[in-house]
């Protein structure tokens, strides 16, 4: 997944265009071109989630390549999407919830070449809740096909947990037969191996870091996340 996403890691990273700024190590995700975000690993910065760069939506060339027969998930954060492809599924992300508009204009004038079932799977609380039912509305006051417009319950996809990447690293077993459940037709994908070289680097120059991303071979070289 991590190969396959194309991301990076920088133990001492600092925004571009912060001046005060406190280096921390952080998990590195590619979204666009000049565009990327940078997650707190250590969960000891305030800023666990930065961006730089402008703002694009994750993943959706994906959108184009999917046939009917395929699922798409929509998820709030380019990890929970990617934490669907650690499994086997196909996802893409709006980057959060201020992006909410973009999609819906993205779909709107793309819908003629997207063939695939989408199914909005938002995090499991209030503020995605309220951004997945604005977007399935507004896609229906549009006229966007219906097959763009599916939805899951997130409370019982997530296995009660926040998000995908929660599910994923808390209930990883429950969380893909949930998926399973919600999307029978879908067949695992033949995810990619990751290469260990920049994780061996990564667990060489960081030292210990707690939190797990969900990823085995990010995890392992991390010791445990």
């Amino acid at each position: 997944t991590v190969k396959h996403f194309k991301c990076g890691f920088d133990f001492k990273f600092k925004h571009p265009t912060a001046e005060k700024w406190v280096t921390s190590p952080r998990f590195i995700i590619p979204t666009g071109n000049g565009h990327f975000v940078a997650r707190d690993v250590t969960d000891q910065s305030l800023i666990k989630v930065a961006k730089a760069g402008s703002v694009e939506l994750f993943n959706t060339s994906v959108l184009f390549t999917a046939t009917a027969k395929d699922n798409v998930y929509v998820t709030e954060g380019e990890i929970d999407a990617m934490s669907f492809f650690e499994v086997g599924f196909l996802a893409i992300a709006l980057g959060g919830t201020s992006q909410k508009d973009m999609l819906i204009e993205f779909l709107e004038k793309h819908q003629k070449d997207i063939h695939c079932n989408l199914i909005f799977a938002l995090d499991n609380d209030k503020y995605g809740k309220d951004c997945q039912q604005y977007i399935l509305n507004e896609l229906y006051d549009r006229n966007v096909k219906e097959s763009l417009r599916g939805a899951a319950d997130v409370t019982k996809l997530y296995c009660g947990y926040k998000d995908a990447n929660d599910a994923l690293t808390n209930s990883k077993d429950e969380f893909v037969e949930n998926i399973k459940e919600n999307d029978p037709l879908n067949d695992y994908l033949k995810a990619d191996s990751v290469a260990s070289a920049l994780l061996d680097f990564v667990s060489d120059k960081i030292g210990t870091v707690n939190i797990p991303t969900g990823f085995n071979a990010f995890d392992k070289a991390l010791d445990g996340g």
